[in-house]
């Protein structure tokens, strides 16, 4: 679903000063967490997010994570579905440990997602909106008429918030890495290996170049080395051969497909 067509309906909200498990669990809601004060880090996958004063976290539904057991931090902590419609009672939905996990559980049975996130988390490590987080707090605990409401609305803008803010500091983040993937587009390139060279997960390099381009690294990439290949066949200096190699190809059966398949020509009608 887009952005705009979420309703949350607001689950559970609270200040939370007990450490995460340190063992993966897996919520069966989607979860947000905001550090007021303290610090430390929520794994998520098999990745790492450092989490102090100002840093949100938002997961969605069935993605393992566990935190830190020394670490010392208060979070502001809400569970939650994405469509009003699907909430069903007051109740707090307990997060299940990862191995017992099963899809059938979710409190949303579709497992909706949101399109304009490439993957299944958010994580913003400057968010300015804690005001509003706390006014849902305030909502949930007073618990006046339409309350849900309130915080379901408060919950929204804070969503949208916080994915404009992760767009916004990927902006120079992705003119980083389009310059990187020019220079060294002919070595071997993925996901893994760009993202050890900015220090970013792998995820958050697809999560960037979709953000600014709407393709992945490797659709960039592909696209980019068919380019320099086109120019390459056209000057007429090199072999089919030559040019798959000088543009990162190592298999030239793999180069002749992706040529076609983008250009809709074989390499060797390029050859002057």
């Amino acid at each position: 679903m887009k952005l705009s067509e979420i309703n949350p309906f607001v689950r559970f909200a609270r200040v939370n000063k007990k450490p995460i498990s340190s063992e993966y669990i897996v919520g069966l809601d989607h979860r947000l967490f905001f550090c007021t004060e303290g610090e430390g880090v929520i794994t998520v996958g098999d990745h790492d997010y450092p989490m102090r004063a100002g840093s949100l976290l938002m997961i969605l539904a069935g993605v393992p994570y566990k935190g830190d057991p020394a670490a010392g931090m208060t979070l502001l902590a809400y569970n939650f579905d994405l469509l009003y419609s699907a909430g069903s009672g007051e109740t707090p939905i307990p997060y299940v440990a990862a191995d017992a996990f099963r899809e059938s559980m979710l409190s949303e049975p579709e497992r909706p997602r949101i399109s304009e996130l490439p993957e299944d988390i958010l994580y913003v490590p400057n968010f300015y909106g804690r005001e509003r987080l706390e006014e849902i707090i305030a909502e949930y605990d007073r618990k006046r008429s339409f309350y849900t409401e309130r915080c379901g609305a408060l919950l929204k803008e804070v969503i949208i918030s916080a994915v404009g803010r992760s767009y916004s500091d990927a902006v120079g983040k992705g003119e980083e890495i389009l310059a990187y993937l020019r220079e060294h587009y002919a070595e071997p390139l993925d996901n893994e290996s760009v993202a050890a060279h900015f220090s970013y997960h792998k995820n958050y390099v697809n999560q960037i170049l979709k953000g600014e381009l709407g393709e992945t690294l490797h659709g960039y990439l592909l696209r980019y080395r068919i380019e320099r290949a086109t120019a390459l066949l056209s000057s007429g200096e090199y072999s089919v051969a030559e040019v798959a190699e000088l543009v990162g190809f190592t298999d030239l059966s793999h180069f002749s497909r992706a040529f076609k398949k983008i250009t809709g020509l074989p390499p060797r009608a390029l050859i002057p």
